[in-house]
């Protein structure tokens, strides 16, 4: 299954979802996505420029003591006041991540798994 396959299947999948991207940290760009609407390029590069900040906040810290180092720095959840974003990565050095915006603040934890499935999906076929 491809990458926009992937992205594709995590936005049908998620009744709240709107839009799931698939980015490079290192470039601070968005090589696909999938939308329920046309999204503007404006709008992706600010999603794949919090996912930057998010991950440039976590890699710069300590890693907690009671934190398992082979999942810290995974995944993020960043609220605001009208929707949810979550970003997933398969490794903690990895640049690939899986972004994906819920219009709403229902429980994360689905998309959550849905997205950790799509991007280690992607990340066994690169």
């Amino acid at each position: 299954m491809s990458i926009q396959d992937q992205l594709d299947k995590l936005l049908k999948s998620q009744r709240d979802c709107t839009l799931t991207a698939f980015s490079d940290l290192s470039s601070g760009l968005v090589l696909r996505s999938s939308s329920d609407a046309p999204c503007p390029r404006e709008k992706l590069d600010d999603l794949c420029m919090t996912a930057v900040s998010c991950f440039g906040l976590v890699d710069a810290s300590d890693l907690p003591d009671e934190i398992d180092a082979d999942v810290f720095g995974t995944s993020i959840v960043h609220f605001s006041a009208r929707r949810t974003q979550v970003f997933v990565r398969p490794t903690p050095s990895s640049d690939d991540v899986i972004c994906a915006v819920n219009d709403t603040h229902a429980s994360v934890e689905p998309i959550l798994r849905a997205a950790q499935a799509a991007v280690l999906t992607i990340a066994g076929e690169t």
